[in-house]
């Protein structure tokens, strides 16, 4: 009965270059009312942003994460960039008998930066490009719920402000009824 041992191969050797997945990416759209301008409106994002955790980074507001992950917001576009790293390598595990030629093909394939064929790699592979999307569909929900929120306030702020620069507040009340949120504002001129 022949053993088996247990190897592990750099990515770069199963997946050909080109593919992108050194990391898995997506890229989500807000979309922000101009209730002041366009300048204001970012202004006061930025702020409740970097309020909440987030950095300031030269493409954007970065949200807070660990492990490599990033969710980049760019107040300009309203686009959030988010990246989950895939693993640098594999785990396989090749019988005895074959061992001396795996071994052979894996040194060769890393030497000569061409794409190595390995029998059931195929799923583990596959496996990784799951779970990088499962990663990024969770980053992905929780950036939105940041966010969302930050423009929850960001609106009751600008708001408050447009209607100071119409007239003298009254009253503010404000109210939630299910996914509405209404923000009622008397203003005597």
């Amino acid at each position: 009965m022949s053993r088996s041992y247990s190897i592990r191969i750099p990515i770069e050797v199963l997946i050909p270059k080109g593919t992108g997945l050194s990391e898995g990416s997506f890229s989500m759209v807000f979309t922000m009312l101009e209730i002041l301008s366009p300048e204001r409106m970012k202004e006061l994002l930025t702020r409740q942003l970097l309020e909440k955790g987030y950095n300031q980074s030269e493409n954007g507001l970065a949200m807070p994460l660990k492990s490599g992950k990033s969710a980049v917001l760019d107040p300009d576009t309203m686009t959030m960039q988010l990246k989950v790293p895939m693993p640098e390598s594999c785990a396989v595990y090749v019988q005895e008998e074959y061992l001396k030629q795996f071994k052979e093909n894996l040194k060769q394939a890393m030497e000569t930066g061409k794409v190595m064929a390995v029998p059931g790699v195929e799923n583990k592979i596959e496996q990784m490009k799951q779970d990088a999307a499962y990663q990024l569909k969770q980053l992905a929900v929780e950036a939105r719920k940041d966010v969302n929120l930050a423009l929850k306030e960001v609106y009751r702020e600008a708001i408050r402000e447009k209607a100071a620069s119409i007239g003298n507040v009254e009253n503010v009340s404000e109210t939630k009824e299910g996914n509405t949120y209404r923000i009622r504002i008397e203003i005597s001129a």
